[in-house]
C-alpha cells in the first residue's frame, strides 16, 4: 500500500503524520506533500520536528514538496489534514485517477475534532501533534486488518 499525507505547505502535519506511520509500519510507503508550493525543499518546522524526533522518531530526510498530477495515481490512498486540504484535493484531481482520498481525523470518529488545525497559523503545535499521533495510531490500527502489499 502506498499512502500519501498532505497539508497545506508540507512542513508540519504531513510530514509528522509520514514520519509517525512509516516509523511504526515500515511495510507500507509513506510519502508527505502540500497543496501549495510556498515552501518547496523547506524542512519540517523545527518545533514540529522537535515534538515527532522527542517520540524516537526521525524526520530528517524530509522536504517540503508539492502534490502533483500523477501522484493521484501513484498512491493508493491520500489523506488531507483538514477539510480545506480536501477539497483543493478533489479540485486537483486529474480524470482517472484511481487514489482514494480520505480526512485523517475519519480515523477517529469519536473524536472532539474533524480536523487538525494548522500549526502554522495557530502557533499550537504541540495540540496538532497530539491529534497527529493520535491519529497515526487509529490509522495503523485500521491497516491491521488488510493485508500486506
Amino acid at each position: 500500500m502506498r499512502v500519501l499525507f498532505v497539508c497545506h505547505g508540507n512542513t508540519c502535519r504531513s510530514p509528522a503524520a509520514q514520519a509517525l506511520v512509516r516509523h511504526t509500519c515500515p511495510h507500507i510507503e509513506t510519502d508527505s506533500a502540500g497543496v501549495s508550493a510556498d515552501r518547496v525543499t523547506a524542512p519540517p518546522t523545527p518545533a514540529m520536528r522537535a515534538l515527532v524526533e522527542a517520540e524516537g522518531v526521525d524526520m530528517s530526510d524530509l522536504q517540503a514538496r508539492r502534490i502533483t498530477p500523477g501522484d493521484f495515481k501513484d498512491f493508493d490512498l491520500i489523506i488531507a489534514m483538514d477539510y480545506d486540504v480536501l477539497a483543493q484535493l478533489k479540485r486537483l484531481r486529474p480524470i482517472g485517477a484511481t487514489a482514494k482520498m480520505e480526512g485523517f481525523m475519519d480515523y477517529m470518529p469519536g473524536a472532539t475534532v474533524s480536523e487538525i488545525a494548522d500549526p502554522w497559523h495557530t502557533g499550537d503545535y504541540p495540540a496538532a501533534f497530539e491529534l497527529i499521533r493520535q491519529a497515526a495510531d487509529a490509522f495503523v490500527d485500521a491497516l491491521k486488518d488488510q493485508p500486506r502489499q
